[in-house]
């Protein structure tokens, strides 16, 4: 559910994310970018943005404007946890018993965003802009 209780998410062994409105039901995006079964989702704080995770190990962090998504890579198995503490930062956890911290607005030249690893092991992912 976003924030403000106007939308909710879906996703499922489609491979796709659905962001429906409340009052009507209508259907309002397909998000597409996953590779296997979307299993976790969450808005940002604001509602802005919306994280998936899915068993093919990715976090992807979709720009609600834009329809785009960023794919964060770091996890080696499928992601079941996602979920924002603000709404520059992502914590996720998979069955790879690691919990990652993503900083979201800190990137380096090489499109990397920096994270912390639980437990402790190399401490950033990769993106990849996915549109």
């Amino acid at each position: 559910m976003s924030p403000d209780g106007t939308r909710f998410a879906t996703a499922g062994a489609n491979r796709t994310v659905k962001v429906w409105d409340v009052a009507t039901g209508a259907e309002l995006m397909t998000l597409t970018g996953h590779s296997a079964p979307v299993v976790a989702l969450a808005f940002s704080p604001s509602g802005t943005a919306l994280a998936s995770g899915g068993e093919d190990d990715a976090v992807v962090v979709w720009d609600l404007g834009t329809r785009s998504g960023t794919t964060l890579t770091g996890h080696t198995g499928p992601v079941q946890a996602v979920a924002f503490t603000r709404e520059d930062e992502l914590v996720t956890g998979a069955n790879d018993a690691r919990i990652i911290r993503w900083s979201l607005s800190v990137a380096d030249a090489e499109n990397r965003i920096c994270a912390e690893a639980y437990p402790r092991s190399e401490a950033c992912g990769t993106t990849r802009p996915d549109s």
